[in-house]
């Protein structure tokens, strides 16, 4: 079992303090593993401790769907133990009213809670009003370019690079043998399990066709701008009738479910949020491939894609910027700064290198600017360096930005 090892560094200081720490991300995306080797993390700090580890995805555990049955079977370690206890529970949203239980195991004292879930509804807006701030959450992405190469035991190569924009970031990749068909229909069966269980089910969607074709437009549009209007009138061009209130509905459905991420767009100088024209990325590209395919045309939107997860990864807010007329792919901040970034297929033609530095030249501030394109080799031009994007992925931002 690979070791995620900047994960387990954001859930270390964590340990043993009385919050309840939440892993939250797309199902597949490596949360079970993360959570067991958080408790391997628990037992070296607590040798004599109780560890209570509970996996929602195996049946032995499914006695835990009827209400009280989790909360009946932890009254069983309340007695006095020759140590501190530990919970650990996969998929805390499949168990009716874990936050209570979880809240008075909390208020209790003497327990370290570990949950991991794929809804942000359940693990966020229902846990934040119940325990007022005393959680921390921890998002789980895909596998980044850096990750692959580890799991794979490669080095960086352009050929697994195409292997990682092709197939996306979910670790069950790589149990699988290197073919096309069998990974195909693996991530078919991840994107079904989360349509339905984490998206249709958790949102008692009485239409899943008319949402698969929500999923459809938003798989063929990443990385450009929309509105729910636009989009509704799309697809009622394609005789799929929904209104635009339900669509708003159904993207936000599928945001919960982790299967997308909604870039809202912000105007750089007046320096606030706007509420049209928004951009949508998804939780791994490999489900998109599975679904609609590849084709050369996509190769814009995927490269955003990509781009949008690794700052995400890398614990950034992420937007979409507005300068008049211009636009800047990211605006992504962090710690009270800000981080510019353009992203291209190639920036070799002259009028397409001036269009990607015209948009960063045109910002009146101090904050840094990049640019990021499928070109072999790094240049920079005016102070803002350009990398390429296998360079991008594998390096950190500061030894990348120096090149101003």
């Amino acid at each position: 079992m690979k070791v995620r090892t900047e994960y387990l560094e954001q859930i270390r200081p964590f340990v043993g303090t009385p919050l309840i720490k939440v892993l939250s991300g797309i199902r597949r995306c490596g949360k079970s593993c993360l959570l067991k080797q958080a408790g391997d993390l628990w037992k070296t700090a607590h040798p004599n401790g109780t560890l209570v580890f509970v996996d929602m995805e195996l049946s032995e555990f499914g006695r835990f769907r009827q209400p009280g049955a989790l909360d009946a079977y932890l009254a069983s370690f309340q007695t006095p133990t020759p140590g501190p206890c530990a919970l650990f529970i996969d998929e805390a949203q499949e168990i009716p009213a874990w936050e209570r239980c979880v809240n008075s195991l909390l208020k209790g004292g003497g327990w370290d809670i570990y949950l991991t879930g794929s809804n942000a509804h359940l693990l966020s807006s229902e846990l934040a009003t119940l325990l007022a701030g005393r959680y921390v959450q921890i998002h789980v992405l895909p596998l980044g370019y850096a990750e692959h190469l580890e799991f794979r035991e490669s080095s960086d190569s352009e050929d697994e690079f195409k292997e990682f924009l092709r197939f996306g970031g979910l670790p069950g990749i790589h149990e699988l043998p290197r073919l096309e068909r069998p990974r195909i229909q693996y991530l078919s069966a991840v994107q079904d399990t989360v349509l339905l269980r984490d998206v249709i089910e958790r949102n008692s969607i009485r239409e899943p066709r008319t949402l698969e074709s929500v999923v459809d437009f938003v798989y063929d549009n990443v990385g450009s701008f929309t509105t729910a209007k636009s989009m509704s009138e799309y697809l009622k061009s394609q005789r799929v009738n929904i209104s635009i209130v339900t669509l708003q509905n159904y993207l936000r459905a599928l945001e919960s479910g982790y299967a997308i991420y909604q870039a809202n767009r912000w105007d750089i100088k007046g320096k606030r949020m706007l509420e049209v024209n928004s951009k949508y990325y998804l939780a791994d590209w490999g489900l998109r491939f599975a679904r609609l395919g590849s084709r050369d045309r996509d190769i814009s939107g995927q490269l955003e894609n990509v781009v949008y997860l690794e700052l995400l990864r890398r614990g950034y807010k992420v937007n979409v910027g507005r300068l008049g007329d211009l636009e800047v792919d990211f605006v992504a901040e962090k710690d009270g700064q800000r981080l510019y970034v353009q992203v291209a297929t190639t920036i070799h033609d002259p009028n397409t290198r001036q269009r990607e530095y015209r948009s960063l030249e045109a910002i009146d501030d101090n904050y840094p600017k990049l640019v990021v394109s499928l070109d072999p080799h790094e240049s920079h031009e005016g102070g803002i360096p350009h990398v390429p994007l296998r360079q991008f992925l594998l390096n950190p931002l500061a030894k990348i930005l120096s090149l101003r």
